[in-house]
């Protein structure tokens, strides 16, 4: 199980905690529980919010309780801003500030920057598997929750044809799940079904590495009690993806494996795409690792049958760029379905986040499972695609993608002094801060919670 934990340096020793983290958490109404139920794995979405609030220099730079709507059009009609270009300074800069990530052991995995479909900046960095192997552009990483906006392409492609409609009550594959007629699939598509995660049950962690049948998940989800009623709010959940993948595969007649394969991976010719089988059989496949006592240790790795269609998927920078260019092109989608996915409704679009970027609006996904930690999005004015896998990670994942922006916009960038001491907070010193936070402005309650000496957060459903 992977936690993302953090060091505090000494000059924060002196700095209110608890009321810089209240500044960012809880900008209206504010509560904090304790003893609340633990959260799933995944990306920890929360580590990067509060490593920002410890760390101003840290921003994160994704959005995803975002309420703006942001109506997009394909990549050839959209309006475009000049687009900026890399010199050969730029790119010494990134090869610095990499070089750094790898002699002090914050990252391992790959990245890949690409302007109008063509790769202008890549690195990749670390060991793919324990016997030392190296991580390169061929690499399979596991991308987690990246892949719902796959999942949620080839929902809205079932839509087009006729198949299925937003509409489309749950009952109509699955009447025994609570409130199945009043959940529609386009609930499901954003988070707002009011399903409980199961990633957020306390039992996931005594099963996670262990195949399960389809009928056993589905006895877990239709088990648990609603968290709220079917379009009153959002949270974001793994189940919701999970009966998508399902309703796909019925709808289709054929495997998500099966149906990935024949409606996205083949179209786009996308190389090393695909839905993830075990590591120790797939060649090529990294696998995933934290930072424990100064070295990689090797994580637990989910079995896949449990995921599906939530976060089973294995990518590269490459690939996960050209796809997401490709969505916004029209090569997957008419404009109008295109529309209904990157139209938000309390922060979510449907399989797609707003990420931000100085004036710059896309959209893209991130993921987290077991080690691997995750991060697309593509920027149609700039026609620019980041993605940021790692299988291996000490910092937080967007200083790396805000490292790269920064860069290509010709913004001034140093690479930070990774060599500057840190001091690890005491148990006692953390006391005030443990606690589980929620606001009204935040589709995410962010657990803050002491474990491996050390403290540590965790954002509820993120994988």
């Amino acid at each position: 199980m992977a936690w993302l934990g953090f060091e505090v340096y000494d000059a924060l020793n002196n700095t209110p905690w608890r009321d810089r983290m209240k500044a960012i958490f809880c900008t209206s109404t504010c509560s904090q529980t304790q003893n609340k139920p633990r959260f799933s794995r995944g990306v920890w979405l929360a580590g990067a919010i509060l490593l920002s609030t410890l760390m101003p220099n840290a921003l994160p730079l994704t959005a995803p309780w975002s309420s703006a709507i942001l109506p997009v059009q394909a990549a050839e009609t959209a309006e475009k801003t000049a687009q900026p270009q890399l010199s050969p300074e730029m790119r010494q800069t990134l090869d610095r500030y990499f070089e750094a990530l790898e002699t002090h052991h914050k990252f391992m995995g790959g990245v890949a920057l690409s302007q109008g479909g063509q790769v202008v900046y890549e690195r990749y960095l670390g060991q793919a598997r324990p016997d030392g192997s190296a991580i390169g552009p061929r690499t399979g990483m596991r991308i987690g929750s990246i892949s719902k906006s796959f999942t949620a392409v080839m929902i809205m492609q079932l839509i087009e044809s006729g198949k299925l409609s937003l509409k489309t009550p749950l009952a109509e594959f699955f009447p025994q799940l609570p409130q199945a007629d009043n959940i529609t699939v386009s609930d499901l598509l954003n988070h707002r079904s009011g399903l409980a995660n199961f990633t957020n049950a306390p039992e996931y962690t005594t099963y996670m590495t262990q195949p399960q049948s389809q009928a056993a998940m589905l006895q877990r989800i239709a088990s648990a009690a609603l968290d709220f009623p079917p379009g009153s709010k959002a949270a974001y959940s793994n189940s919701n993806y999970y009966l998508l993948s399902l309703i796909l595969e019925k709808s289709l007649g054929v495997s998500y494996a099966q149906a990935l394969e024949a409606k996205i991976v083949k179209p786009l010719g996308l190389q090393q795409t695909g839905y993830a089988r075990s590591a120790d059989q797939q060649a090529g496949e990294a696998r995933s690792f934290s930072r424990k006592a100064d070295q990689w240790v090797l994580e637990p790795e989910t079995d896949m049958s449990i995921p599906l269609g939530a976060g089973a998927m294995v990518s590269t920078p490459r690939d996960l760029n050209h796809f997401f260019r490709a969505l916004f092109q029209g090569k997957l989608l008419s404009n109008d379905a295109l529309q209904e996915m990157t139209a938000l409704q309390n922060g979510y679009g449907r399989g797609l986040f707003p990420y931000t970027f100085n004036e710059q609006k896309g959209f893209g996904h991130n993921g987290g499972i077991d080690g691997f930690i995750s991060t697309s999005a593509y920027y149609p004015a700039w026609d620019l695609n980041l993605t940021v896998l790692s299988n291996g990670l000490a910092l937080p994942l967007d200083d790396i993608s805000l490292a790269l922006l920064q860069v290509y916009a010709g913004q001034p960038f140093a690479p930070p002094d990774f060599s500057q001491q840190a001091q690890h907070l005491s148990e006692t010193q953390a006391q005030p801060l443990l606690g589980t936070y929620a606001s009204a402005q935040l589709a995410l309650k962010i657990r803050i919670f002491w474990a491996a000496d050390q403290l540590q957060a965790q954002a509820t459903g993120q994988g």
